[in-house]
């Protein structure tokens, strides 16, 4: 497995965690489904521009937020807090299940989870680069290995 993998594997298993805390502490299947979509609500920010739009979404889905609301609703006692929280967390988990991660502010599609996925593939050529310039003959692998591979 490439660590691409491993992060998506754990990041789903995660989910159905999440998934299943909220069922053993009895809130409604359904409720969890209707808000599961809920944080997306920060890609708003993209309407004014890159950089705040990046800001806002990774305030909505990086893990401070949701943890904070957890810790609150321990301290007060809430129970909604805590609904939130869970279904928040589990959105986080899903969105990197599914490849999308924190945002950089040069453009949407420029995620942390992406960025893991292209270091494995230059690490991958880079470490065929000695195999590749060998000889002549496997020069032209190396390149479609550096054109295609990617």
């Amino acid at each position: 497995m490439t660590v691409h993998q491993i992060v998506r594997l754990e990041n789903g298993m995660a989910f159905a965690l999440c998934f299943y805390i909220y069922i053993q502490l009895g809130f409604p299947i359904w409720l969890f489904f209707v808000l599961l979509l809920v944080p997306d609500m920060t890609m708003i920010g993209y309407a004014l521009n890159e950089k705040i739009g990046a800001i806002v979404y990774n305030v909505g889905h990086s893990f401070t937020l949701p943890l904070l609301f957890t810790l609150f609703s321990f301290y007060f006692s809430n129970d909604y807090l805590l609904l939130i929280s869970i279904i928040w967390i589990a959105h986080i988990f899903m969105d990197r299940l599914f490849g999308f991660g924190l945002k950089y502010q040069e453009s949407f599609k420029n995620t942390h989870i992406q960025r893991l996925k292209w270091r494995q593939i230059v690490n991958g050529v880079l470490q065929e680069w000695p195999k590749a310039c060998s000889s002549d003959e496997n020069y032209v692998d190396f390149f479609e290995l550096f054109m295609y591979g990617l």
